[in-house]
């Protein structure tokens, strides 16, 4: 209990629970091995994607910069081993990129459960940007012991310490299981990354439009529709999954589902029953929701089946794909847009979403993303421009780091502005309640738009 003068300045009370387990990674990984279903003219191992593969896909291949300068920060609940990065490294002819693993209550640097999302986070990264100056492995108690607590702490270690312009995390938990109270919590820490100017992007889920996993992990697609948390935070960019087809030099992106499949996955995106619809969004053609924060904003390559990722760990050569590879990706790309913005004198990219969208509703759209106009995700069809299930799409390497390179549409002072513009969403003008089921009990919940 707590005196009713201090309910104005209480956010939440946490810490309480010790309820474990419920936070996962958003990857999928198969053994590699060829496979006539491939995307031709891979040349990592096995036929999977390598580093020059993807530039080449999303337009970088021209592209000198390398992310010289810039921090990366990456959210994790599992350890890595270095000798993993180090022969992923080797095998592309890739620097040595610094890699420091900052520990957070407790948590030990191990390679155990959730090592190959660790690995396949720092390798993305290194993929596109092996010239940044370091990058931070921020690493809270193992997903099977942690605690709500515990990774809010993580992600408040990584704003407090405020080192990395950049931050990616592609571990999640659909809202209705997060729960409005650590959702609110936890958006207190995003608004203060996106006020120090701080990119932050997160997987938007691995289980189509029902973002839900069982014990065994295998997705849930009988309890509803859900969008994940922290993808659907309004201060964070939330990444969705396409799938390759084709060849490298000459690709074919639609939206990733393999719902039909026996293991059902597919690109996470929907409508929050948590956060009211941010200022970035509001008149946005292609949006499911006029009230309600829409998910995902981008997208880029997911499918383990089609055009997987390369990647060492565990000691082997494996396919690896899902929204956990996009986060990354796009936390690399910022930092060779930071690396273009520092040589112009420019501050760094910061908040990305308003001048994504900015993009997006411009008539530079087409030069800036792909667009993905074909498939779904169970409940939400890709159209042109914005959807429910890719975003914008995926980039355009080359021109969108010329894009955000242009100081007067994508200044420090704007995007900080706009931040303040759409302040706490639960702060603002009007509430609308909508019920939902947590578990086995209901609570009516009131989202202030």
């Amino acid at each position: 209990m707590i005196p009713s003068s201090l309910t104005p300045s209480l956010g939440a009370v946490l810490g309480l629970s010790n309820v474990p387990g419920r936070w996962h990674p958003h990857l999928r990984r198969a053994s590699a091995s060829s496979s006539s279903a491939l995307i031709s003219g891979g040349t990592g191992p096995e036929g999977g994607l390598a580093p020059s593969d993807i530039k080449t896909i999303y337009g970088l291949s021209g592209v000198s910069l390398t992310g010289i300068g810039q921090t990366v920060a990456l959210f994790e609940l599992a350890g890595y081993a270095a000798s993993d990065i180090a022969i992923y490294e080797a095998q592309f002819g890739l620097p040595t990129v610094p890699v420091t693993p900052v520990l957070v209550d407790g948590a030990s640097n191990a390679c155990g459960t959730g090592c190959d999302e660790v690995a396949l986070d720092i390798e993305m990264v290194a993929a596109l940007a092996p010239g940044v100056s370091r990058i931070l492995v921020y690493i809270g108690p193992n997903a099977n012991v942690a605690t709500d607590q515990n990774v809010l702490d993580t992600y408040n270690k990584i704003a407090t310490d405020n080192l990395a312009q950049v931050v990616s995390t592609s571990w999640g938990l659909n809202e209705q299981d997060s729960g409005l109270i650590f959702y609110q919590a936890e958006s207190q820490i995003f608004f203060r990354m996106a006020a120090q100017g701080q990119s932050v992007y997160a997987a938007a889920g691995d289980c189509a439009a029902y973002d839900q996993l069982d014990i065994s992990y295998n997705c849930v697609t009988t309890n509803g529709i859900r969008v994940d948390d922290p993808a659907s935070q309004p201060y964070v960019t939330g990444v969705g999954g396409t799938s390759l087809s084709g060849s490298v030099q000459t690709p074919v992106e639609t939206t990733w589902n393999e719902l039909s499949s026996i293991q059902p996955s597919g690109t996470g995106g929907g409508v929050s029953v948590f956060s009211g619809i941010p200022s970035y969004q509001v008149g946005v053609a292609g949006t499911s929701s006029q009230q309600f924060r829409n998910v995902p904003d981008v997208a880029l390559n997911a499918d383990p089946q089609t055009s997987p990722y390369s990647v060492y760990v565990f000691g082997k050569w494996w396919f690896i794909g899902g929204t956990s590879a996009g986060a990354p990706l796009w936390a690399a790309l910022t930092a060779l847009i930071n690396e273009q913005r520092a040589a112009s004198g420019n501050a760094s990219f910061g908040f990305a979403n308003p001048s994504l969208y900015e993009i997006g509703t411009s008539t530079s759209f087409a030069l800036n993303f792909n667009d993905v106009t074909s498939g779904d995700n169970g409940a939400y069809s890709a159209g042109s421009g914005y959807d429910n299930t890719t975003g914008w799409g995926s980039f355009k390497g080359g021109a969108l780091i010329g894009s955000a390179s242009h100081s007067s549409l994508f200044s420090f002072s704007t995007a900080l502005t706009n931040v303040h513009a759409y302040p706490n969403p639960w702060d603002t003008r009007r509430t609308t309640s909508r019920r939902v089921t947590i578990a086995n009990r209901s609570e009516e919940h009131t989202s202030e738009l």
